[in-house]
Order: C-alpha cells, then structure tokens, then sequence
C-alpha cells in the first residue's frame, strides 16, 4: 500500500472515533461556579448572616447592695455590666426622661421605687421579671404609661399612686403580689386590667381614680387583707360586686362612694 493511500485511511479513521464532553466545561457539574452548591454564597446556610439567635447584647451581671439613679449617666454607667440588682434601684427626683438604660434589666432582689420623676413620661421595663420587695410608682407628674409585659411577681406591696398623667397601666404577666395592691389618685385613669393576677397577698386598694370605670381582673382568687374600693365616680358598683362575689377576702370589704 502507497503512502497516499495509507495517509487517506488514517484520516477517515479519525474523523470517524467519537468525542467526549469536557466536565470543566459544564457548570452544573463544577462546585466553584456554581452558586446553588457553594454554601459560602448561600445567605440561608451562613449562621453568621443570621440575627434570629441575637439576643440584644443584653449583659449578664449583678449588682450588690442598693443603686440610687437621678442621671443618665448613672443608669448608663449600671447597664454595661449588669441585669440585675441584689438590693433595692431608687430612681427618685431624677432628670431621667427614659428608663431606655434599663432594658436589660430582669430582677431586683430588694425594692423598686420610682418617685417624683417630673420629666419621665414612660416607665418601660421589657425584660422585668421579679421584684423581691416592693414596687412604689408614685408622685410622677409626666408619667403617661407604665409597661412590664414579664413582670410576674412582685414579692411584697405594688402601689401606683397620684401620677395624674397615666392613662396606661400594663402588667398582664403578673401572677401574685406578697403585700397589697394600692392604685391610688390617678385621674385619667380608665381601666385597670391585670389578666393573670391571681393573687394579692394584703389589702386590695383602689381608690380616688376619677376616671377609673373598668376593672378586669379575671383570674383572681383571693385577697389575704381587706377590700378597700371607694371614691371612684366612673366605677359601677355592680361591676364591684361581681368581682367580689367571687374570689374571697381575708379581712373586711369596704366598698362606698363609688359610680351612680
């Protein structure tokens, strides 16, 4: 065989053999370009782009012994490093016009007392839980609303008293009071609602609201002192007795000068 004709055979053999797909060519099947199996480019599969575990940078400490606040600075210098105070927090005659310093906190182990604040409108406390001792809102001329979704026990007296601004009073984790409950001389005042209440330790004390018409408290069970409810012009006094017909007093029911 010449030459020429073995040069023609060897081409057609080539044209003839198959060829074979490139993978590197192919970018469903290379990890590097492809987006949908590169977790590093995935939002959904990178925990660091996710805030849903941030728990607000809130800080973990206590404070020992009492902490008496009328600065901002004060309440702030407290809450870089702590949550919570062993002994009573005293916020009174203060130039606060916010609590916003203590969002954080969770417990006081003594007293809470907040008294004669003339410039502070709000008094919310989001992550309050407990309060060992007892809990005075009082002579607050500016306060508007007082919140504390997760407050459920306040060991031993609770009393807001003459802020004749507070048209918002909203405790609806609270469980239990150790000592009385006092709600006392706040003008504007429509409605006392404390869903989860089940308890007040001492002398259940209302009186003086002037606008008080309504009082919810549906889950109470028993007052341990007496029933003391007058002097509230907008509260019906039927709307009294139902509620008293149905938990039980420990000491005396006085009930008078009350709705028409």
């Amino acid at each position: 065989m010449n030459r020429t004709l073995l040069g023609l055979f060897l081409a057609l053999g080539l044209l003839a053999c198959p060829t074979t797909d490139r993978p590197a060519d192919d970018d469903d099947t290379t990890s590097t370009d492809d987006d949908d199996s590169a977790p590093a480019d995935d939002d959904d599969s990178a925990p660091a782009d996710d805030d849903d575990d941030d728990d607000g940078g809130c800080p973990e400490g206590t404070h020992v012994g009492d902490l008496v606040v009328t600065t901002e600075q004060e309440a702030l210098a407290w809450a870089d490093e702590h949550d919570r105070i062993d002994g009573t927090l005293r916020i009174d005659d203060s130039s606060l016009t916010d609590l916003d310093a203590f969002a954080c906190l969770r417990q006081v182990g003594g007293n809470l007392e907040m008294r004669s604040n003339a410039q502070l409108p709000v008094v919310d406390l989001p992550l309050l839980e407990e309060v060992g001792g007892s809990m005075d809102i009082k002579l607050n001329p500016a306060l508007e609303s007082v919140s504390t979704p997760e407050l459920t026990t306040v060991g031993d007296q609770l009393t807001v008293d003459a802020c004749p601004q507070l048209v918002l009073l909203e405790m609806p984790g609270l469980l239990e009071t150790g000592g009385w409950l006092a709600i006392h001389a706040n003008g504007v005042l429509e409605s006392l609602e404390l869903p989860g209440l089940t308890l007040v330790g001492g002398d259940f004390w209302i009186e003086y609201n002037d606008a008080l018409a309504t009082l919810e408290l549906p889950a109470l069970e028993a007052v341990g002192g007496d029933f003391l409810v007058w002097g509230n012009p907008a509260l019906d006094p039927a709307a009294i007795q139902k509620l008293l017909d149905r938990i039980d007093v420990g000491g005396e029911v006085d009930v008078h000068d009350n709705g028409p």
